[in-house]
């Protein structure tokens, strides 16, 4: 069934407009800056958008204009980790990782503890209204979720048809604490 729902939203996001992803993730960025989680919260960790998910772009860049520290991950793929990394300008220091996604190198100096983010923004293909969370298959972000600390709040960001009645979940699967849709 996660197979079948992956190919289904997958196929529904690859055909959404720029012009409707652009208005969407920008009621999305309004939404999420209202928060007083993202209010409080110094380092924050983002996804980096690609294809036609959620942008993440203007919330990255008008985050470190805020003087808020940004964090993003990056992947290892030999030890399937995703590990966080600060990010000081989004135009510059991101290389493309494995499955084509922008991220930081990875050096000793750019490694965040996990424990010391605030807030941490999380992608998603779907979501369900318990905040469960079907991602892209691989399980980077479950296992990276696992060593934060639960009270640190999770917010789950979706377009509103990625949005379900219920998903299956596995014991691995990690929930997002809110969820934020246009």
């Amino acid at each position: 069934m996660k197979k079948q729902l992956r190919v289904k939203i997958l196929n529904r996001l690859l055909n959404i407009s720029r012009k409707e992803r652009a208005e969407k993730s920008s009621l999305i960025k309004k939404k999420i800056f209202a928060l007083p989680e993202f209010k409080k919260a110094k380092r924050i960790m983002f996804y980096i958008s690609k294809d036609s998910e959620v942008d993440t772009r203007y919330m990255i860049e008008q985050s470190i204009q805020m003087g808020k520290e940004v964090v993003v991950p990056a992947i290892l793929p030999d030890s399937k980790k995703l590990v966080p990394c600060r990010l000081k300008d989004y135009r510059r220091g991101l290389v493309t990782g494995p499955y084509g996604v922008d991220q930081p190198e990875v050096s000793k100096d750019s490694l965040v503890n996990p424990k010391k983010i605030d807030l941490f923004i999380i992608p998603g293909l779907a979501f369900d209204s318990k905040g469960n969370r079907l991602g892209r298959g691989q399980g980077y972000y479950d296992r990276f979720l696992t060593r934060i600390p639960r009270y640190t709040p999770r917010i789950g960001v979706a377009f509103r048809f990625q949005m379900v009645n219920d998903l299956p979940c596995d014991r691995y699967d990690q929930p997002v604490n809110k969820l934020v849709s246009d």
